[in-house]
């Protein structure tokens, strides 16, 4: 088993308010908003439990898993019991993206629906699609597969187009930092609109977010009374990648990084972080591997502590887990960000950005590769790529960690 180590970078979310004003900087921020709004209703109609049903999203999008458990989280905080069943109260919701003329909008909408389904308060909660933030969560929360190396750089043609003659100014920077924000909202909302990835090559097991991107994501799976790891290969379906795992399977999620830098990778099983059993409070929040420069890493389950994995597990049997009940469908989510040592040259891309998030980082984090160890790093916060890839029967819980 590899030592795992894990890196810092933040995990924030995004979202908004009844009244359709955006006030929340992240789905963490709307999720906690919404649920307070709840409890407030709650505990005027002196209800102290509530039951929580699945949040909807579009076509391929499958991290209403993610939102019910951000909301179980909130809910618990303000004292209320959540039940599956036996509440008299309900919550059901949704989440969209909404297009507008110049930019587009992430809404999460819930509903308290009483015993016999009669609607009895409504919220709604909204987040930009520009802050990175909201970026690294949507990417997350919708199942991205979408390269955004160029964009983030301001070296795509839509980024070129719109600063165009005012490159020569003395606003050049702020300029190119409105230009790049446009460009990469462009391409992660068409990423969504209408998804699709590339192969790695010939090899159909090997997936990532287009042909010229360095970060590639693939699957292995180890049959049930086996003990051997293969890889999957992956199918195309309507542009979503389908890896075509069976009950019984455990999963392995294998991240390359071909480029000549160290990467940060996030890795999300239905938008729920792989550090989220961890014992280590940083670890969990931080929820990062790094990847050192043209290596690869091997997630082999949840991480626990430095000497313990829980496997990803398919499998159709109930269990007492910690996570809301699995969906139909489920996705692996590889988010990829800068990782660089001290007294090396800040990447572009954060330097860009670097004004309009404040000073940047540096903790000890973990990593995984084939000769792991602890280092320290700086730890970007611009996302570079996603790369998803969905599979059915997802009730990837492990063994023992009931309520």
């Amino acid at each position: 088993m590899h030592t795992l180590k894990l890196l810092a970078a933040g995990l924030l979310l995004c979202t908004a308010l009844p009244d359709g004003t955006v006030r929340a900087q992240s789905l963490d921020d709307a999720i906690k908003n919404m649920s307070d709004d709840i409890a407030v209703f709650l505990e005027s109609r002196e209800k102290t439990s509530v039951a929580i049903g699945e949040f909807d999203g579009p076509d391929g999008s499958t991290a209403g898993r993610a939102i019910q458990q951000k909301l179980k989280e909130n809910l618990l905080a303000n004292n209320l019991e959540i039940k599956k069943l036996g509440a008299r109260m309900k919550i059901r919701g949704s989440f969209s993206l909404d297009s507008q003329s110049s930019f587009s909008i992430a809404t999460i909408r819930s509903t308290l629906v009483d015993e016999n389904g009669r609607e009895m308060s409504g919220y709604r909660e909204r987040v930009k699609l520009a802050e990175v933030t909201s970026l690294e969560d949507l990417s997350r929360i919708f199942g991205l597969t979408a390269d955004l190396v160029a964009e983030q750089n301001g070296e795509s043609d839509e980024a070129d187009a719109t600063s165009g003659s005012e490159k020569d100014k003395d606003s050049d920077a702020a300029t190119l930092l409105t230009s790049v924000s446009k460009a990469v909202t462009k391409k992660v909302s068409n990423a969504i609109k209408t998804p699709g990835f590339s192969y790695h090559g010939n090899d159909k097991s090997k997936v990532k977010a287009s042909d010229s991107s360095d970060f590639v994501v693939q699957l292995r799976r180890c049959p049930r009374d086996s003990s051997v790891f293969t890889p999957v290969d992956v199918l195309d379906e309507g542009g979503f990648a389908f890896a075509p795992l069976e009950d019984g399977d455990r999963y392995q999620v294998v991240v390359t990084n071909n480029s000549d830098h160290d990467i940060a990778a996030k890795v999300s099983i239905d938008g729920v972080n792989s550090f989220y059993f961890s014992g280590n409070p940083g670890f969990k929040a931080n929820g990062s591997w790094v990847i050192a420069a043209g290596q690869s890493g091997v997630i082999k389950g949840w991480y626990l502590n430095a000497h313990e994995l829980a496997e990803f597990l398919i499998t159709s049997d109930e269990k007492d887990a910690k996570l809301p009940d699995p969906l139909d469908l489920g996705t692996v989510t590889v988010q990829f960000f800068h990782a660089w040592a001290h007294n090396t040259p800040v990447p572009k891309v954060e330097l860009l950005a670097k004004n309009d998030r404040g000073q940047l980082q540096t903790t000890q984090g973990a990593v995984i590769d084939q000769q792991s160890g602890e280092v320290r790093r700086h730890f970007g916060k611009t996302l570079l790529a996603s790369v998803s890839i969905r599979y059915s029967n997802p009730d990837d819980l492990p063994e023992g960690l009931g309520l």
